[in-house]
């Protein structure tokens, strides 16, 4: 998936899940700052973590996420998106 197809899939979803995004694109000095897994996904434009409505439902989200192309993880008080077939390297 290209950033661009990211991008869009995001877009698809928030059109039905409303959310804030609380974080997009880190260099790697910022990644590393942050405490991100080497090779995030976020250092290739592939990568965001995400904040519902409350009144979102988070696993509503999370299967529409993957019938998009979304791998969509629940981190407790955030979600991260990025793409099924990412490959870190």
């Amino acid at each position: 998936m290209s950033p661009h197809e990211f991008l869009d899939a995001k877009m698809q979803l928030a059109s039905r899940y409303p959310f804030r995004e609380t974080s997009g694109f880190r260099s790697v000095m910022d990644n590393a700052a942050v405490g991100g897994v080497h090779y995030s996904a976020h250092q290739f434009w592939l990568g965001t973590d995400i904040v519902p409505r409350p009144d979102v439902d988070w696993k509503e989200l999370i299967e529409a996420g993957r019938r998009l192309g979304l791998f969509v993880l629940d981190e407790g008080d955030h979600l991260h998106l990025q793409p099924l077939d990412w490959k870190a390297g």
